[in-house]
């Protein structure tokens, strides 16, 4: 396995909403629905799991989450007004030109993405 991308993780309000600096800032209830990927298979939902835990705030907020099938779809239900913040992909933040704040390294590892290549395989 050859790792061909790092992913960063961060939170994003839309331009209308109140943008946390901080993953523990999430444990006030201004910030109603958080929207993270499903962790139980998203990588980028084990990624913002991870911070909300160290922070310590996951118990207070995990009636709050709402949970997308993907990062992106995560992303759109933020964007939807569905949620008031998402944890999600410094890469859709960028690309949507919006506001994010990138969450620190040091609570949790950015997902790697792998790719393996089979050599010698004829069909």
């Amino acid at each position: 396995m050859v790792e061909y991308a790092r992913g960063r993780i961060a939170l994003w309000a839309a331009d209308d909403g109140a943008l946390p600096q901080r993953i523990a800032d999430l444990a006030d209830p201004a910030d109603a629905r958080i929207a993270i990927a499903n962790p139980a298979h998203a990588p980028y939902g084990r990624a913002a799991e991870q911070p909300l835990e160290q922070a310590g705030v996951l118990d207070t907020v995990r009636s709050r989450l709402v949970l997308g099938e993907t990062v992106a779809d995560t992303f759109e239900i933020a964007r939807s007004g569905n949620a008031g913040v998402a944890i999600v992909a410094r890469s859709l933040a960028i690309a949507d030109a919006s506001r994010y704040t990138l969450v620190p390294e040091t609570l949790a590892p950015d997902p790697h993405h792998t790719l393996g290549v089979l050599l010698g395989f004829d069909h």
